[in-house]
């Protein structure tokens, strides 16, 4: 007994003796990640302050990551052509493991030469930095979004009605809508946050006169990012939502990443400048991603069973995605392993 009791008190001497030095240690990690932020939100101020040069102003442009899943890619793409009205030209960085796959992307970009305006091949995790910062540099939009090789659209979508928007004010997302109760990536139910008919704030639970809204613009609900959980507070998300090009330069420029995963993760630090903005979106998210497969190894992420590599024997077999299948599909998540159909390729 005496012995029991000399071993707990020596643990709690030892946890107060350590104590401090955990303080110590979260002190320090928030020291720096303050001082990242301060750093970061001096070259901001400089971007707000600075006439933007970029040659097309309320236009977007889509830079399209992808890695060993041409037929996704393809599948993304086409949903990308079909449905998404004054489309945003498209600059793809991609990535494949072998000379199969790489046969793969070659045909895919045969087909969409007309909408894919850059092509970049990353050689290795290492460039994958250097090689973006390049497209973002030379995009000549003043407004872009990312996508990754597994959303598809499933939603028509006209680009055009977040033209005339601040978007140094608000973030617009394409995954997001009042459909999604659910966030895939927690597991977890998810509230809807409070919604409002338009950016002054007019409650999308009341009745309010419709004169005055162009009917495209009448499926459209604002909410303020920090009011959100899970999906409604995640405003740096790289499946399509549009930021301010030189804004996303600027974060890049001053953030560590070697991949479109490391890049969204690495983003995060920045939140605290963008919760109180707020969001826009349809009443129905315009597309979905659909995790069938993991092709990265930086996180240990949910998805389906669905290998890459039978997906390419798919392709080579002659087939592809069939992406109207999942037209109008009624999602409750931006995520959500569906089952694919797979139908012949047209030549």
């Amino acid at each position: 007994m005496i012995i029991k009791t000399l071993r707990r008190l020596g643990k709690n001497i030892i946890n107060i003796i350590l104590s401090p030095f955990d303080q110590i240690i979260e002190t320090k990690s928030l020291l720096v990640h303050k001082t990242q932020q301060l750093k970061v939100a001096k070259k901001l101020i400089h971007v707000y302050t600075s006439s933007d040069d970029r040659s097309i102003k309320n236009q977007t442009g889509c830079i399209v990551f992808s890695m060993d899943r041409a037929m996704q890619l393809h599948a993304l793409l086409s949903s990308y052509v079909h449905h998404v009205k004054n489309h945003a030209p498209v600059h793809l960085l991609y990535m494949t493991t072998d000379d199969a796959h790489e046969k793969a992307y070659q045909e895919v970009l045969e087909e969409f030469r007309s909408i894919i305006i850059t092509v970049a091949k990353q050689d290795s995790k290492t460039t994958f930095r250097e090689q973006l910062l390049e497209i973002i540099r030379n995009i000549h939009s003043n407004k872009l979004f990312f996508l990754v090789d597994d959303n598809i659209f499933i939603e028509e979508t006209n680009l055009n009605l977040f033209d005339t928007m601040d978007i140094k004010l608000i973030i617009p997302s394409l995954r997001l809508g009042a459909n999604l109760r659910r966030s895939y990536t927690v597991n977890k139910d998810q509230p809807l946050p409070p919604f409002y008919f338009d950016s002054i704030n007019q409650n999308v639970d009341n009745t309010i006169p419709r004169s005055n809204i162009p009917a495209e613009k009448d499926d459209l609900v604002y909410w303020v990012w920090q009011d959100g959980s899970f999906d409604w507070a995640y405003p740096l998300s790289v499946d399509g939502h549009i930021f301010n090009t030189l804004e996303v330069l600027c974060l890049a420029e001053n953030t560590e990443f070697n991949s479109p995963n490391t890049f969204e993760n690495s983003l995060q630090q920045y939140n605290d400048f963008f919760k109180h903005r707020l969001g826009v979106c349809h009443k129905k998210s315009r597309m979905i991603n659909v995790p069938c497969n993991r092709v990265q190894s930086d996180y240990e992420n949910f998805h389906g069973n669905l290998h890459q590599e039978d997906l390419l024997k798919s392709w080579n077999s002659g087939k592809c995605i069939d992406f109207l299948a999942l037209k109008h599909y009624p999602n409750e998540s931006a995520h959500e392993d569906l089952s694919l159909t797979f139908i012949d390729r047209i030549y």
